[in-house]
């Protein structure tokens, strides 16, 4: 996938990703914002493109529990509003 080359070579600070061998599925680990609460956490985020993509949205889940306004609290799943 072109992204993940793009970010291979360009790498996001405070990001780290993933990948499993299909490459669809990726694990992303983003530290949390400075001089913010949240500064010293470590936030997993799991995007599942499927075998359609990119015909069909991304599935994104967040696997660290927290509040977000955009995260349904009983799957864990990105909502768009």
């Amino acid at each position: 996938m072109k992204e993940y080359l793009d970010l291979r070579h360009t790498p996001l600070d405070g990001i780290e990703i993933f990948v499993d061998e299909s490459m669809t599925r990726w694990h992303l680990f983003i530290d949390g914002p400075k001089y913010t609460p949240f500064q010293l956490g470590k936030f997993e985020i799991v995007i599942n493109f499927g075998d359609l993509y990119p015909f069909k949205p991304p599935k994104i889940i967040c696997e660290t529990k927290m509040f977000h306004p955009n995260v349904n609290p009983s799957t864990s799943e990105f909502v768009v509003r």
